[in-house]
């Protein structure tokens, strides 16, 4: 398939996102003087806007490419608030809130996924390290994908990945490629590289392929990654039933990943790739 015919295929998958929920909180402010206490400037905030984050960026990314995006989470919901002036942010504040969700509840969530009429094309594994995915949810999901031929993406948190062992592609950041010894995991490891793009290895094959960021203008890299994770898995999905190389459809569902990042990063805030927009970038 065509890059073209691969994001129009996207509307048809269907995609169940497990992980971590976040509430993205923007406050736009004006700052026009110092304060007199530190050297810090004063803020007085003009709008306060909510978006989705972590695990619900992705699902929200996923709708966004008219695909059937589905989220399975973990509660209570971790907060992040941004203060912005202008593009630039000028301070965040957390308040974590680790999953007090049990295995059997999470179990009971994905049921409703797995004997429903939809086909689930891929599963998406979104980690922000809020106690979520932990080990035992990880191999019980993805040992039922392998079982059932449903390819598995993880969005990792931390330096241990074993708990992510027989997913089919892992999705780090470039802060997380040092040599590992758990590299025989995964067929595939899908490097999120910022400002340099993307960087695809094919572990079996010894095979590597970079793509150079796309992006003209950088204002926000806040939920690129989210981006990368659920275009790269919407684009594997649509191969669903289609005969090609497991090599070449990740790579084409990296290049289509690495589009919709450039376009992400150039908007403010925590934002998502339209699967309008993403065609006309592809053609």
């Amino acid at each position: 398939m065509t890059l073209a015919e691969i994001v129009e295929a996207m509307s048809k998958v269907c995609v169940v996102v497990i992980g971590d929920a976040i509430s993205d909180e923007y406050t736009f402010c004006r700052s026009e003087r110092m304060c007199p206490e530190a050297p810090v400037p004063v803020l007085v905030p003009e709008r306060t806007e909510e978006r989705p984050g972590g695990a619900m960026n992705v699902v929200e990314q996923l709708r966004a490419l008219g695909a059937h995006g589905k989220g399975v989470y973990g509660v209570p919901m971790s907060v992040k608030r941004r203060f912005m002036v202008g593009h630039q942010m000028m301070m965040r504040v957390d308040e974590d809130a680790m999953s007090k969700t049990t295995f059997d509840a999470f179990v009971e969530g994905l049921s409703k996924y797995v004997s429903g009429e939809s086909k689930i094309d891929a599963i998406i594994l979104s980690d922000y390290a809020k106690g979520t995915l932990t080990p035992e949810l990880c191999q019980y999901v993805i040992k039922f994908a392998n079982e059932n031929g449903i390819p598995v993406i993880v969005d990792p948190k931390g330096q241990d990945w074993s708990k992510y062992e027989g997913a089919w592609c892992i999705c780090p950041n470039e802060s997380e490629q040092a040599e590992r010894t758990d590299a025989t995991f995964f067929p595939y490891r899908l490097f999120k590289r910022g400002a340099k793009g993307l960087y695809l290895q094919q572990f079996d094959a010894g095979h590597s392929d970079h793509f150079p960021a796309r992006a003209k203008h950088v204002f926000d890299v806040t939920g690129a990654g989210d981006t990368v994770v659920a275009v790269f898995a919407a684009a594997v999905a649509a191969f669903a039933g289609q005969t090609a190389a497991s090599g070449e459809i990740a790579k084409q569902a990296a290049e289509i990943a690495n589009i919709a990042a450039g376009f992400v990063v150039g908007e403010v805030g925590t934002s998502v790739c339209p699967a309008g927009t993403l065609l006309e970038l592809v053609k």
